[in-house]
């Protein structure tokens, strides 16, 4: 940047202890501040790392840089067919797999790179999460958690975009990700249909206990059970129908010549641009007649007509409806074998898999001031959701420096959480694990799927965090539900209460032993006082 210029300049005719000092200096400041600069394609997963805020180089591992900012540069053809889209938009999604990972986008740059250049479109600004704070207003509910999934849907106005992500400011471990960006029409096509399973229509993704109650903050939490064994309920993924697109619009181009060229190139008259209104015909027929006239200007001044092909915006346009094939859905790019918005959803492709894991020291380690003194046990969550508000009650276990547990690729880190044996029993041999399809589950008559959970403890008030993942077997789509909180209070003994009959029998028992021991004491007094009788003794 603005570095490489300036020592360009000092190098060009400077004396040599200038030229050293700057070196110096650019050392200087390339410490703690590296950041690398890679390349986003469009409709691919990428994955990434990144420091925490402050640490050296090296210290978390080797090639780790303190930020990523990706070039994400769309091509000449895709930008030239997305422009006749009424609805251009740039759809980003950051999954966290560890860590506290934040998503913003610049247009001049990359700002971790070079601070002059300015950050546009943010998820969960600081500086508006502050104020709301101020306000005491509330926050959108996909701003509450650090660490949790990111999104940014934005105009595509640009062709290339820097993409940067860096660790949140109260990150204390690296984080881990997964990037991806998608270019699509919003209004022919629902961004949600990039990730049809997590975004089905009536998808509750509420856990729950039977028979007992839960209070659902962030997650939900379940009320105190003593039983070491723990039925989890949960509906299953609903139903979703494929979708193919609508007709017209992107899949169809219109050309120069008033004929169409669909995807499979052939040529069709055309007598107006499907799916466009009267003003976008008079605005397409207004730029035909200028494009034509700009060719006639130019081949005024000797340019042939096959120059003039690549000069023509709306022969670019006949070109691409011949040529991109990475348009097959009106108003989608994507360049994946598959698409999976294409493929209904189903229960037979359908999977699920339980995962579970203890956090009863979390729990100890943030309220050690709420012990349960009676027993001198780590707090009951019934007495602390008393004692602490609703809010620091929902963050107690959804905490990106403790583990991961509500996004797919943080689940499915052994480090964070143990996949349930096929048995249901957490002492058993969790390698085993395997996906099932509802076919192969308890199902109730009112739908919810049943889970047992065995073997649980319950001597030190245990607390368990359970969450289920979904998976599609046909487009490898995975969906995850909403955390829930077990706790399994210690049993501690208590007297039973007495009826009148049990009253009655202590007292004809204390009666009987009362009389029995009287009797024996008069008999032993009186043996006692008796007079020995005089003996007579006859010597011969």
């Amino acid at each position: 940047g603005h570095l490489e210029d300036t020592m360009r300049a000092i190098w060009s005719g400077a004396q040599p202890a200038t030229v050293l000092l700057a070196c110096f200096a650019w050392a200087v400041l390339s410490i703690g501040t590296h950041a690398d600069t890679r390349t986003l394609p469009l409709a691919t997963v990428v994955d990434g790392e990144i420091l925490p805020p402050g640490a050296a180089q090296g210290s978390s591992g080797a090639g780790v840089p303190s930020a990523i900012c990706y070039n994400l540069t769309v091509d000449p053809v895709t930008m030239r067919q997305a422009s006749w889209w009424d609805g251009r938009k740039l759809y980003l999604r950051l999954e966290p797999c560890m860590g506290a990972p934040h998503l913003r986008v610049a247009v001049d740059g990359c700002p971790s790179v070079d601070p002059s250049h300015p950050v546009v479109w943010e998820f969960m600004n600081d500086h508006m999460r502050t104020q709301a704070a101020s306000r005491s207003a509330p926050l959108p509910k996909d701003w509450e958690w650090p660490g949790d999934v990111e999104t940014l849907n934005i105009d595509l106005s640009h062709q290339t975009y820097f993409v940067e992500v860096v660790p949140h400011s109260n990150a204390t471990t690296n984080s881990r990700f997964k990037i991806t960006a998608n270019v699509y029409d919003s209004d022919v096509f629902n961004k949600d249909l990039f990730y049809p399973m997590k975004t089905a229509p009536g998808f509750n993704k509420t856990l729950m206990q039977n028979n007992v109650p839960t209070v659902t903050t962030s997650n939900s939490v379940a009320e105190d059970p003593t039983s070491t064994d723990i039925e989890i309920l949960f509906h299953p993924v609903p139903d979703r129908a494929a979708f193919s697109g609508s007709a017209g619009n992107t899949s169809v181009v219109p050309s120069s010549s008033g004929e169409e060229v669909t995807k499979s190139g052939r040529v069709t008259t055309r007598s107006s641009t499907p799916g466009a209104s009267p003003a976008q015909e008079a605005a397409y027929a207004a730029r035909l007649a200028q494009v034509q006239s700009e060719i006639s200007a130019l081949q005024g001044q000797g340019i042939q007509p096959s120059q003039t092909v690549a000069q023509s915006f709306v022969s670019n346009r006949n070109f691409l409806g011949r040529r991109n094939q990475n348009f097959s859905t009106p108003g989608v790019y994507w360049t994946l074998p598959s698409e999976p918005w294409k493929t209904a959803i189903t229960s037979d492709n359908v999977e699920y898999l339980i995962y579970y894991k203890e956090v009863t020291d979390i729990l100890e380690k943030k309220f050690p001031q709420h012990r349960d003194e009676a027993n001198d046990l780590p707090p009951k969550l019934t007495e602390l959701k008393k004692k602490v508000s609703e809010a620091e009650m929902g963050t107690i276990f959804k905490d990106h420096r403790e583990h991961t547990l509500w996004t797919v690729c943080g689940l499915q880190k052994p480090e964070h959480a143990s996949p349930l044996p096929p048995d249901g029993s957490i002492e058993s041999d969790n390698s085993q694990a395997k996906w099932v399809k509802v076919s192969d589950m308890v199902v109730l008559s009112d739908g919810r799927i049943s889970v047992v959970l065995k073997g649980l403890k319950n001597d030190n008030n245990n607390v368990y965090l359970v969450n289920v993942v979904a998976r599609n077997t046909q487009t490898g789509e995975h969906a995850t539900y909403e955390m829930m909180t077990i706790q399994n209070e210690t049993p501690v003994y208590e007297p039973p209460s007495l009826s009148q009959q049990d009253y009655g029998l202590f007292i004809g028992i204390g009666v009987t032993v009362f009389c029995i021991v009287a009797l024996f004491v008069g008999l032993s007094i009186y043996f006692t006082k008796r007079k020995m009788r005089p003996r007579v003794r006859i010597r011969s």
